[in-house]
């Protein structure tokens, strides 16, 4: 399905709080065209294997593209950020806290 995937870059557009208690510090990133044919892709794939999502409002329309801050580890607002992998992951326990398993990495051709 990402056979011929090239990377690309995306806009890091705004800072904002996410999470049930909205206390958790993510960068939005721009909801481009390129990152959306991804997404798209990705869920007709997981649609195709039917694929149960935990929180579904999240995909396709709901999609809201972001990366986490962890302390000075960040994207900042403006920042260009190259997307040229995919990692399939799922929860270790169904805790919001839990870590997650990383099930497998695609890299992008380029």
């Amino acid at each position: 399905m990402l056979a011929d995937q090239v990377p690309f870059s995306v806009k890091a557009i705004k800072d904002t709080l996410y999470g049930p208690d909205q206390d958790i510090l993510v960068t939005e990133l721009d909801r481009s065209a390129p990152l959306l044919h991804l997404q798209e892709i990705i869920m007709d794939f997981l649609d195709s294997e039917n694929v149960i999502m935990k929180n579904p409002r999240f995909h396709r329309d709901g999609f809201s593209p972001h990366v986490s801050v962890y302390g000075s580890r960040r994207v900042n607002v403006g920042d260009e950020v190259l997307i040229d992998h995919v990692l399939f992951a799922s929860k270790v326990s169904p805790d919001e806290a839990s870590n997650t398993k990383i099930l497998v990495k695609i890299l992008f051709k380029g």
